[in-house]
Parts: C-alpha cells; structure tokens; sequence
C-alpha cells in the first residue's frame, strides 16, 4: 500500500466521512461506482487494482482517481504497491464496507471465495459484483451473520437484494426457475434481428459495455449456466457443476431462422430453467408479449411456486453503469442494516 505521506497521493485525497469504504477493481465497473455522485457522504478509503492499493485516512477522490486508471495508468505508477496483497491490505485498511467490482475469474474461485468470507468475519460488510465467491459456495453465504452482511444484488443483475429479502419464502414455495440473466446475448440477437451481421453485433455489443472481460463467457453460455447454477443452488441446495450443464452456443445459431421468426411476430431468447432434477438451458422461441420476451436492457428472473404463481425480478443492472447502480443498492440497503442494528443495541 501507498505511504500515506507520499505526495503523489495527496492529489487524489479528499475531505472524506462516513461510512468507510473500500473498493476492490478499477475497472469499468470500478470507475462508474467510484463516480457516483451518491457516494459523497462517504469516505472512500482505499481502492485497489491488479499493482497495488492506495488508501488514506482522509479519503480519496473517486472521479479523480477513475480518470486517472482511464489514462491507462495502475495505482503503483502513484508511488505505492507492488505485488497486491488484497487481504492485507484490506485488514488493515478495516473499512467498513468492501465494494468488489473485480473480474470474475473462473479459476480462481477458492481464493475468491477464502477472501470474502475472510472480510466477513472480521465484521465488515461486503457488496460484490463478482461471481466466483458465490459460486464457489453459496450455502456459505446463508448463514444469517453473513448473509446480513453480504449483498449480491449485482452478480444477478441488480435482482438479487430483491432475492435475498424475499429467499426463506422462495426456499419454501419455489418449484421451478425460470431465467433471461444475459444481457449480451439479448443485444446480440437484437441486432441480428435488426440485419446486423455476427461482428457488427459484437461490436455493438461491446459498444454497450456487455462482453465479459472474456467474452467467450457470454457466448459460450458459461456466464448464463453460472447465474443459474447459483440461484438453483440458493434456493433449492441443488448440487450441480456449472460445467456440466450443456450449453448452447451462440455461434450455433441460424441467423436466418432468428431474423425470420421476428418477421412473424416471435423472437429468440436464452432462456435457462432449474427445478430439483437439475438446469436447462436453451435458446427459445418466444412470443414478443411473452414474460420472458425483456429488452436487452434488462434481466429476468422468475420463481414459480406449486399453485402457478410465479414471482418475476426484473433487474437493469446490465453494463458498467447499471451494475454500479447495483451495486450502490446493495450498499445502501446494508447501510440502512447496519444503522438499525446499532440503534437496537443502543436501545
């Protein structure tokens, strides 16, 4: 981490306050939450990247510090770091809140998922849009000490605080998922429809901040089969390998049938469904009044129960924007958490 004396760093402090927060990853999802004008009441007290941590006791200047990673620049060029050490540097840094808007890296699911549950249990809370600790164990999550600690809303696309409040009931009365939770493949297919080709596609899509950093997440299915997994997981403890889920693959689809099919009133979709037996997922074909027919822009999340109610989560938590936007709910919900506990104990 940087001295805080280091004069360098001094450029990015601020008059901070309360809550404290730590935010781990400067990506594009990284930039937009730092930026938020929300944010003002608080204390940004350290940020991290893939070089090292920067953090002072006055608080550091969010846009600022955004501006300058867009200027292609990582946080040892300041004066600090060396090789990240996260779970140190997050120890002593002691925020109260940590904000993980890091990559999800699929091979490193059992480092992600020690160091979340590491910032729990030294009592902070943790709001995350990466998916690997949770996908590594969900049932680590739910213990109540925790799960009042964690927020998740992001990794779900800004359905999963809407989830977490209403899970124990879900627990109860589910009998089948039904999901659209991948925005990318929505945009995709929009623009196939529209008489795109393939690449003018992926480049629309990446216009519109989409891709996973490895692209090949999104269009080989893994990012869809992981959503579903996860949520299969929570709310029925169904034990099931993401890998082992077939998937279809975007490349695999008739562009013609696609472009057809909307000239006749109908659309397609990646649609995933989970009941007790396992996951399925598979490109459909859906009326466009179909509850599952959303714009790109959104992600659905369905929970039917054994009377045929089915409770419908729809979340705009899509993109770098919209998955800050996400993840500020999550932190202003646990926020409010937090206040109210303090006030029982003060009671």
């Amino acid at each position: 981490m940087t001295d805080p004396k280091n004069e360098g760093l001094e450029a990015f402090c601020c008059s901070g306050s309360s809550p404290t927060i730590s935010v781990l990853g400067l990506g594009p999802v990284g930039r937009a939450f730092v930026r938020l004008p929300e944010l003002s009441d608080c204390c940004l007290s350290s940020v991290s990247d893939r070089s090292g941590t920067l953090c002072h006791r006055k608080g550091l200047d969010g846009p600022r510090i955004a501006a300058f990673k867009e200027g292609g620049k990582n946080l040892a060029a300041q004066g600090g770091g060396g090789p990240r050490d996260l779970d140190l540097a997050l120890s002593l840094v002691g925020a109260q809140y940590v904000v993980d808007c890091t990559d999800t890296q699929l091979d490193a699911c059992s480092e992600s998922l020690a160091r979340s549950l590491a910032i729990l249990d030294r009592g902070q809370c943790l709001v995350s849009a990466e998916k690997s600790a949770l996908l590594a164990d969900p049932d680590a999550f739910l213990a109540a000490d925790r799960l009042s600690r964690f927020g998740f809303n992001a990794v779900l696309g800004g359905t999963g605080l809407e989830l977490k409040r209403e899970l124990r009931e879900i627990q109860q009365e589910c009998i089948e998922i039904v999901a659209v939770p991948n925005a990318c493949t929505g945009s995709l297919i929009q623009s196939i429809e529209e008489g795109l080709d393939r690449p003018e596609a992926f480049a629309r899509a990446r216009g519109r901040g989409l891709l996973e950093a490895d692209p090949e997440q999104d269009i080989d299915g893994r990012d869809a089969a992981i959503k579903i997994t996860m949520v299969a997981r929570l709310v029925f403890g169904l034990q099931v390998d993401w890998r082992e889920v077939e998937r279809p693959h975007f490349d695999d689809l008739d562009l013609d049938l696609i472009r057809w099919r909307r000239k006749e009133g109908r659309t397609t979709a990646l649609v995933c469904r989970a009941d007790r037996e396992g996951v399925r997922l598979a490109y459909e074909e859906l009326e466009l009044g179909s509850t599952l027919a959303i714009p790109w822009r959104r992600v659905l999340y369905g929970y039917q129960d054994r009377n045929g109610s089915r409770r419908i989560m729809i979340g705009k938590g899509v993109g770098a924007e919209g998955t800050a936007r996400a993840l500020y709910e999550d932190l202003l919900d646990l926020r409010q958490g937090r206040e109210e506990r303090q006030g029982r104990s003060r009671a």
